[in-house]
């Protein structure tokens, strides 16, 4: 092998090495940054109280959302939407349960003092809720028939105590359909 023919390996073998370094330098950037960024695709927020619907196959239900806070579909699903605080201490998940008879929450649900208590809501809806050690679980339903809504919101009982009047305003804006 001639010099030449050495400097040209070199350089080829150098440019092929810087080419992969980048190639592994955007791989490793795209890996840090999707999980950060993918989620925001579906994530809206508004400058006043909106009405989001929740679908599912056989039944739907709206919640109003709270201005300056942020709504997210989980991949664009329709079945589930995720609420999060302006200061994002509180996410709150709701989804459809369309085999429960009237709202109930699992009895696993209920570890905290109190377990389950029903309340019949303004809107003429009642409510089943009870506190775990990590989140506060509700069921949102019309009695004895129908689909109910499952809320969870998520922190300890003192975590949530702030945001109690929040969490009440959006259960009773719950609505479900048929």
């Amino acid at each position: 092998m001639t010099a030449q023919q050495a400097r040209r390996a070199r350089s080829v073998a150098i440019g092929i090495g810087a080419v992969l370094l980048v190639v592994v330098a955007v791989l490793l950037l795209g890996a840090y940054l999707a999980p950060r960024v993918l989620p925001n695709l579906f994530t809206e927020v508004f400058d006043e109280a909106h009405p989001q619907t929740i679908v599912d196959a056989h039944t739907s239900a709206t919640v109003v959302v709270p201005a300056g806070w942020a709504s997210q579909r989980a991949g664009g699903s329709e079945s589930e939407l995720v609420l999060r605080s302006p200061d994002g201490g509180l996410a709150v998940t709701f989804t459809i349960s369309v085999d429960a008879a009237r709202p109930t929450v699992d009895p696993g649900d209920a570890t905290g003092p109190g377990g389950t208590v029903v309340e019949r809501l303004a809107s003429g809806l009642d409510a089943a809720h009870a506190q775990t050690d990590d989140a506060l679980v509700v069921a949102v339903g019309r009695g004895t028939a129908g689909p109910s809504v499952r809320m969870v919101a998520t922190g300890a009982r003192e975590d949530l105590a702030p945001y109690r009047p929040v969490i009440a305003d959006l259960i009773e804006s719950v609505r479900v359909g048929s």
